[in-house]
């Protein structure tokens, strides 16, 4: 219907066609994984109502009708022209690349353009700056997060180089129930083939020594040796406005959340009526709350992030005591990848892996910096130059090489807010520079921003308090003359 704001988006043989214009339908970039992994119609149901909680959807059996009101820029009395901004696409002969996650917001676009003329880069300029805020917003809230099927990716080439494959290998993988967690496993298992389900609600690992035992009985034997591959998180949905465990699920009008399990233990925390009774008829919640209770402070009434993380404690520690409690460490080795799910706006899931530990006769091996540097090696081509989030943590990575080589010109350079800037330890310059002992460039940061002295990582330490434990005498006076008491 042209001059009113409306899309028809078709299902033809599983593939979305999406047409801008009643008789010239542009090509549109619609191979982004996580369009591919679920229901053409229901999933695009879902990103409009994320986009625009106004719109209106009429779903038929072939065809959905999405009704949105008229951009401001949009002058609907005229036709396309050739000068208009397009789709972000691609010629016919080129492969086209999976959409890199800061570019899903093609699909705002798609969900805003009418047959009509857009009056020229006022709308490009205000759907770049939503990827920055909501890449901002992401990046401050889970550090280091990334596009799930690129933590699978390079994830899974640091794994190959540890003697860890589909050949050598099995997955022991622990998601929520919630079918929103499903794309992360059907992904892992079409690269390594099935894995073992060790779940439980939250993504808590309750299946014990016995259910370690029986998937270690099915993984195969090389050299004489049995490895397995931990995957464990639990999730959190963080839209484009920032309310913390909201989202828009199939077939349902009205907002939903994740995690449910999460929310009703923060509920009780909140009414100040916490139940650690043992309900027969709710275990798997009532050993949830046990649980996580264990890793919160006294007193504590977390927001739903603070609860998110301390599930994720719960989770890796609980993983860890119980594989060493159930292996013979010189029968095997294993790997444990800990996280959290983070379901974004428009569709795209993320992952934050918060560590990544291999266990070798006994003894454990942290490889998240090579994890890391295989992400950061990935080529910002003519996509990832315009990923908001790549494009961040590209930035943010350079920040913290600068603290950890006491580069502090190149620091005053940085392109970035370096009171912003953390490591998946949710470690700030400060923390970086104290622990490494970079005293000049302590100085600059408390001169810049003396906040910082105040700030905690994951477990709640401050920068002086990692400075005196690792015994940096000089970071530790400067940092407690500038009031960063312990």
């Amino acid at each position: 219907e042209s001059g009113r704001g409306c899309i028809s988006i078709s299902v033809l043989n599983s593939s979305l066609a999406m047409m801008a214009s009643p008789t010239s339908p542009p090509t549109g970039r619609t191979t982004s994984s996580a369009l591919q992994r679920q229901s053409s119609k229901s999933k695009l149901l879902n990103q409009t109502k994320d986009l625009d909680p106004q719109a209106t959807v009429t779903v038929s059996l072939n065809q959905i009708e999405v009704k949105t009101p008229p951009p401001a820029n949009v002058s609907l009395g005229e036709s396309p022209t050739k000068n208009s901004p397009s789709l972000d696409s691609a010629p016919a002969s080129e492969s086209v690349e999976p959409l890199p996650a800061g570019r899903a917001w093609f699909l705002r676009r798609a969900a805003t353009r009418s047959s009509s003329t857009l009056s020229g880069s006022g709308e490009e300029a205000e759907t770049e700056q939503s990827a920055e805020k909501y890449a901002e917003l992401l990046e401050g809230l889970f550090p280091r997060v990334v596009p799930e099927e690129v933590l699978i990716e390079h994830m899974t080439k640091v794994l190959n180089n540890h003697g860890f494959n589909p050949k050598t290998s099995i997955n022991l993988v622990s998601c929520c129930r919630d079918e929103l967690c499903r794309p992360f496993t059907e992904e892992l298992d079409r690269k390594w083939g099935h894995s073992f389900n060790i779940s439980s609600l939250g993504g808590m690992v309750f299946c014990g020594r016995t259910g370690f035992k029986a998937a270690m009985a099915h993984s195969p034997t090389v050299e004489g040796k049995e490895r397995y591959v931990f995957w464990v998180a639990p999730h959190i949905a963080i839209p484009m406005s920032g309310e913390e465990g909201t989202i828009f699920r199939d077939g349902r009008e009205n907002v939903s959340h994740a995690c449910g399990a999460l929310l009703a233990l923060l509920g009780e925390i909140k009414r100040g009526k916490l139940d650690l009774t043992l309900n027969n008829d709710d275990l798997e919640q009532s050993l949830l709350k046990q649980h996580i209770v264990s890793h919160l402070q006294y007193g504590q009434v977390p927001s739903l992030v603070q609860l998110t993380y301390a599930a994720y404690e719960c989770i890796r520690s609980e993983v860890h005591r119980v594989a060493r409690a159930s292996v013979n460490p010189k029968q095997c080795e294993y790997v444990v990848i800990a996280g959290v799910q983070v379901h974004g706006a428009l569709g795209q899931n993320f992952f934050w892996p918060g560590s990544v530990t291999k266990v070798v006769d006994g003894e454990s091996v942290d490889l998240y910096e090579e994890y890391a540097a295989s992400v950061a090696g990935r080529a910002l081509n003519e996509w990832t130059r315009t990923d908001a989030l790549a494009l961040l943590q590209f930035k943010e990575r350079e920040a913290r090489l600068s603290v950890q080589r006491g580069d502090i010109a190149k620091l005053r350079a940085a392109e970035v807010s370096l009171s912003s800037v953390r490591d998946n330890r949710k470690r700030s310059l400060l923390h970086i520079a104290a622990l490494c002992g970079h005293d000049r460039i302590v100085e600059m940061l408390l001169e810049r921003h003396p906040a910082m002295t105040r700030e905690v990582d994951i477990t709640g330490r401050t920068a002086l308090e990692l400075a005196v434990q690792s015994a940096r005498d000089g970071a530790s006076d400067l940092i407690a003359a500038a009031g960063g008491g312990l």
